[in-house]
């Protein structure tokens, strides 16, 4: 979130924010590794973001296909099968961002943070 933040993609502000231009996809390096953040609006000032940390494009099964089945960043999740992703992608992390009624990850323990997946085998 902070680079979202930093390079003015989303703002923490709800007064700030324009719902209709809220969603997109940005690579950049988080921790020294190549990764991709991928935000949307989901009303009511609430933003949906998704990480994939040590993500590697060329290695993903479905980067240069076509139509509905390439790669296309929507999802909270890659769109490979998911027994494929340790060939592209360490780890994938989803949370909802609240930002009407406060500035906060919403949920408890471990319901705010999902869509995990964490390669262990490296």
């Amino acid at each position: 979130m902070n680079k979202l933040i930093e390079q003015n993609y989303i703002s923490l502000n709800f007064e700030d924010v324009n719902e209709e231009n809220e969603e997109g996809h940005i690579a950049c390096r988080i921790f020294r590794y190549n990764s991709v953040i991928i935000w949307r609006n989901i009303g009511f000032g609430e933003l949906h973001i998704s990480i994939w940390w040590k993500y590697n494009h060329n290695n993903h099964p479905q980067a240069n296909l076509k139509g509905n089945q390439k790669e296309n960043f929507n999802l909270s999740q890659p769109l490979a099968n998911r027994n494929q992703y340790r060939k592209f992608v360490g780890v994938t992390a989803s949370c909802w961002l609240e930002r009407k009624r406060g500035k906060y990850i919403q949920g408890t323990n471990r319901e705010s943070i999902f869509d995990t997946y964490m390669d262990t085998l490296d």
